[in-house]
């Protein structure tokens, strides 16, 4: 009797795999590559994927869904929501770096890609609002100018985490937590990172 596939699973099964071939080797990795890296024939990836930008399309998306969805955990478990973004958007562990690998490969083609640099600026615009209402949170009733003090941090932490992208050794997750936390204090917030161990 032939086995019964789950094309929905195996549809996400080969995104997966996906995302670990982009953070590996970026986006001029080709199908052939992501069904290398599966076990599987190519024909598999294309049956799921016809195209490479409909895989690369989906894994972007799978990817950022992801984080909404560790963030929103985070949040129902009872954490507050900047602490839930801060942990999870901090690259300080092995697979809070890959999730930044795929995010900067993406930035990079972007540049140059109309129809990608609009979905970027949509998920900044996204990550900028949920940032605000993250401190709006944080601040209680305090008096600050929300929209410098959103800026400022979105600042710090897109650029400790490219820093800390491209070099772990220098940025370990201490020292990453140490500068957002300074930030945070000058603020006038209590501390609101630990560091955490998450699987590869």
């Amino acid at each position: 009797m032939p086995k019964v596939v789950d094309h929905a699973e195996r549809r996400d099964q080969v995104a997966a795999v996906a995302e670990q071939v982009i953070a590996d080797r970026g986006l001029g990795a080709s199908l052939r590559d992501v069904a290398l890296a599966g076990g599987w024939s190519t024909s598999v990836v294309t049956h799921y994927f016809a195209t490479k930008d409909e895989l690369l399309e989906h894994t972007l998306q799978r990817t950022v869904e992801g984080v909404v969805g560790r963030i929103d955990a985070r949040v129902a478990g009872g954490e507050s929501r900047l602490a839930a973004i801060l942990q999870e958007i901090l690259p300080l562990d092995a697979r809070r770096r890959r999730q930044w690998r795929i995010f900067l490969a993406f930035w990079g083609r972007a540049v140059h890609d109309e129809a990608l640099e609009r979905q970027q600026r949509r998920r900044q615009r996204a990550f900028h609002a949920g940032l605000a209402e993250a401190l709006a949170e944080a601040f209680g009733g305090a008096k600050h100018d929300l929209e410098l003090e959103t800026r400022r941090l979105f600042a710090l932490v897109d650029g400790v985490s490219v820093q800390a992208t491209f070099e772990p050794r220098e940025w370990p997750a201490r020292l990453q937590i140490e500068l957002v936390e300074r930030h945070l204090g000058d603020l006038g917030l209590p501390p609101v990172l630990a560091i955490e161990r998450s699987p590869a």
